[in-house]
């Protein structure tokens, strides 16, 4: 990406609650599903080569590390 490029990443939260939902009301449909999206490791890897400008959990009222998804905007730096 070129200097001063924006980037938005949305992605699920890894926790009990996204774990449950993916294993019992996802899965049944698609059998080839895996969840393994840790956002502390996605929002790492992303800070290495961008600034981070804003991130946003959902639903925003529960503490982000219980939350479903996050979507983040970041510029490369």
């Amino acid at each position: 990406a070129k200097k001063d490029a924006l980037i938005v990443v949305g992605a699920p939260v890894l926790n009990k609650i996204t774990d449950f939902c993916y294993s019992n009301l996802i899965k049944a449909k698609n059998q080839n599903i895996l969840h393994r999206s840790d956002h502390k490791k996605i929002i790492n890897a992303i800070y290495k080569y961008f600034r981070i400008e804003k991130i946003s959990y959902f639903p925003f009222f529960i503490p982000a590390d219980f939350s479903l998804f996050f979507v983040l905007s970041a510029i490369k730096k």
